[in-house]
């Protein structure tokens, strides 16, 4: 595991987020939380994810990001910003696709049911 000088390790590395994923058992939790390590994603912005937030068919995978923390600039009000993260992983990838045709979620998030 990894180390921290605390209590609780200040990170997990990535076998052990696999080894958390495998033994999810919802597999709406599972995408939530695989969305969530892919993507380095908030909750908030991952629940509000919509399938045409993701682009999954191009030579290279990615989804727009609505990002939750948004800073005023002096003189502007904030407004929402969108982060375009690639998506690294096919595997990831290929679960995105197969869950989005699974559960149907047009038009609506990607994530509902989660709240």
């Amino acid at each position: 595991m990894a180390t921290s000088t605390g209590a609780t390790p200040a990170y997990l590395l990535a076998p052990e987020v696999s080894a958390l994923l495998w033994y999810m058992p919802d597999q709406r939790h599972h995408m939530l939380f695989a969305t969530m390590w892919n993507t380095g994603s908030r909750i908030g912005e991952s629940r509000t994810l919509t399938p045409e937030s993701f682009d999954l068919d191009g030579l290279r995978p990615f989804v727009r990001v609505l990002s939750e923390k948004v800073r005023a600039r002096r003189g502007r009000p904030p407004k929402d910003e969108v982060r375009l993260v690639p998506l690294m992983d096919g595997s990831f990838v290929r679960q995105m696709e197969s869950w989005m045709v699974t559960t149907r979620p047009a038009g609506g998030a990607v994530m509902a049911g989660h709240g």
